[in-house]
């Protein structure tokens, strides 16, 4: 049952990014089914295994079938309701609510060897396929602990301790609740950069404007780290020393306003270290700045002088900053700032890759945008050249004729008048 749930995440993860559309209520509707459906399948199961072969509970029998009954009705409950009104179930709460039934069944049953320890793992598949790797974590730690000290209440009351389920169970409990919430967290991880990347490619259309294809982009960006701002650094169209800056913060809404912009010397603090290096600053708690040489791909001594003072300059306590190139030529700097997220190396390739899929898109716009201005420059002078050729010259032709017969009325030649 547990790796049924899985492989369904897995299908599910390889579904969404195939397609070009998908609408989150519905897919949330989706699993939400699903999951009731195996839970219930689940309780029934177990409930039946236990009439077939009562050998287990060992203790407290009939208030284990009650409980086992009554989660069973619950589940049932849970899979109706998410058939009619999805919205009255908390999901984010259900697989807490599913650990404390597991742990009465174990605490009723035969302890550190029920057969209901088993069932922790739906929970945390649950929770890290659906919520990410610090959801399941938290729960795996929260039942290892729980179940540990139920272990140990109901081993004393036995008679003879089985000292080896009492150990093995917990540590067992903890290994594979760690890999389910790291597999779990890296495919929801990879499933929205897969999404970024498809959204910042539906942003880069030539009828928005080069201006606020970016800002799109990087309010895309910011919203996926959940960060306070970013800021993308890019030489001035008109090819002088200034640069232009774009920044999106938390909160600002996205349009296409020009950006604003600085001299070289005032960029020149935004251009550090090098066009070759990235830059995590984190300075929360036990903070540290590196950088990233993207040649050799080794992190390196960090100036922390420098690196405060860009962090002063952009008003954050961590920031995370990459080169953007062109054609392997360095053309700016992109910043990502604050949050609650921690920067590391994925995120330093992530960026990059993000950036080197995104600047291509850019320049296409940008070269749209000239040809668009050069083809309306063109369409103006053929306009004023047909004015000129068919409207202009005809007119001074008539000006001309009629000021020569003014000139011969005033001479007294009054013989035009007879023709």
């Amino acid at each position: 049952m547990c790796f049924f749930v899985g492989e369904y995440f897995e299908a599910k993860l390889l579904n969404n990014t195939s397609q070009s559309q998908v609408d989150p209520l519905s897919e949330h509707w989706i699993d939400l089914r699903l999951i009731s459906t195996l839970r219930l399948i689940l309780a029934a199961t177990a409930l039946l295994v236990l009439f077939i072969d009562p050998s287990e509970p060992g203790r407290y029998v009939n208030a284990t079938y009650v409980v086992l009954a009554l989660y069973t009705i619950y589940s049932a409950l849970v899979l109706i309701v998410s058939f009619r009104r999805s919205d009255l179930i908390p999901t984010q709460y259900m697989h807490w609510i599913d650990m404390v039934w597991y742990l009465a069944l174990i605490a009723l049953s035969n302890g550190t060897s029920s057969i209901f320890f088993n069932f922790f793992f739906f929970a945390i598949l649950v929770a890290s396929f659906g919520w990410g790797y610090m959801a399941g974590l938290r729960l795996t730690l929260v039942s290892t602990v729980l179940f540990t000290v139920v272990g140990v209440l109901t081993a004393l009351q036995e008679p003879a301790i089985e000292l080896n389920r009492l150990m093995l169970r917990p540590i067992q409990l903890v290994i594979l609740g760690f890999l389910i919430s790291r597999w779990g967290g890296f495919r929801i991880n990879l499933r929205n950069r897969l999404q970024l990347l498809r959204d910042v490619t539906l942003f880069s259309n030539p009828r928005f404007g080069i201006d606020r294809t970016i800002n799109a982009v990087l309010e895309s960006l910011r919203a996926f780290y959940d960060a306070d701002g970013a800021l993308l650094l890019f030489p001035a169209k008109d090819g002088d020393e200034s640069y232009q800056i774009y920044r999106i913060r938390r909160g600002s809404q996205v349009n296409g306003a020009s950006p604003a912009t600085i001299t070289a010397e005032a960029a020149a603090l935004f251009l550090l270290p090098s066009p070759y290096h990235a830059v995590i600053h984190n300075k929360d708690g036990q903070g540290q700045t590196l950088y990233f040489d993207l040649n050799t791909r080794h992190f390196l001594p960090a100036d922390s002088a420098m690196s405060d003072r860009v962090a002063g300059a952009l008003e954050t306590s961590n920031y995370l900053s990459v080169p953007v190139h062109h054609h392997d030529e360095p053309i700016g700097r992109l910043y990502v700032c604050g949050g609650p997220h921690r920067f590391d190396n994925s995120a330093v390739d992530f960026v990059l890759e993000l950036m080197n899929h995104i600047t291509p898109l850019l320049e296409n716009i940008r070269l749209v945008d000239t040809l668009a201005s050069d083809a309306a420059e063109q369409e103006r002078q053929r306009i004023a050249r047909d004015i000129h050729d068919s409207v202009i010259q005809p007119y001074v032709g008539l000006q001309l004729g009629i000021a020569a017969l003014a000139q011969k009325l005033r001479g007294g030649n009054t013989e035009i008048l007879d023709n």
